[in-house]
C-alpha cells in the first residue's frame, strides 16, 4: 500500500510527478542546482508549490469536526511551472504545450495520496509570464483544494 502524503504539497507532489512529464517538484522553492551554473538554464522544468495559503469552510452539514462530523475545506495553493525561455542565440526552449498539460492533469483531480480526503483540485487561474531578466519561463496556477480537515 502506497504511504500517504505528509501534506497537500506531498500529494501534489507524488502526483505531478508519476503524471510522465518530467517535472520535479519542491516545496516553496527550488534548490539552487536546479540551474546550470557553467550556463544559467534550469537544468529541466520544475514546479514550486507554496500549501495552505488560505483555507475556507465549505460545508459542516454534519456538524462540522468539533460535533464528530467532518469538515470540508477549500485551501488555496499556489503551483509555479518553471522553464527555460531562450538559449545564448536567442532560439526558444520553451516547452509550449507543457503548462496545458499540467492544467489538463491537475483540473479535477482527486490527490489519492493526500493524508486527508480530497475530492478535487480545481485550477482557478493559470498564467504565463516571461521574466527576461532571469530567462524564465513562469506559469503560474491558482489551486482550490477541497478536502476534508
Amino acid at each position: 500500500m502506497p504511504t500517504l502524503a505528509a501534506g497537500t504539497y506531498g500529494a501534489l507532489k507524488a502526483y505531478i510527478e508519476a503524471q510522465g512529464l518530467s517535472i520535479t517538484v519542491y516545496k516553496d522553492a527550488a534548490p539552487p542546482t536546479t540551474r546550470d551554473p557553467a550556463t544559467g538554464l534550469l537544468k529541466a522544468p520544475y514546479c514550486t508549490v507554496i500549501e495552505d495559503i488560505s483555507m475556507v469552510p465549505e460545508s459542516r452539514d454534519d456538524g462540522g469536526s468539533g460535533a464528530g462530523g467532518s469538515s470540508y475545506v477549500a485551501e488555496l495553493v499556489q503551483l509555479d511551472l518553471w522553464m527555460n525561455w531562450r538559449d545564448s542565440s536567442d532560439k526558444s526552449l520553451e516547452n509550449r504545450t507543457l503548462g496545458d498539460a499540467l492544467y489538463r492533469k491537475l483540473d479535477g483531480c482527486t490527490l489519492d495520496l493526500a493524508p486527508t480526503r480530497v475530492y478535487a483540485v480545481h485550477v482557478q487561474n493559470k498564467i504565463r509570464l516571461v521574466e527576461r531578466d532571469n530567462n524564465v519561463v513562469h506559469v503560474a496556477y491558482t489551486l482550490r483544494v477541497r478536502r476534508q480537515v
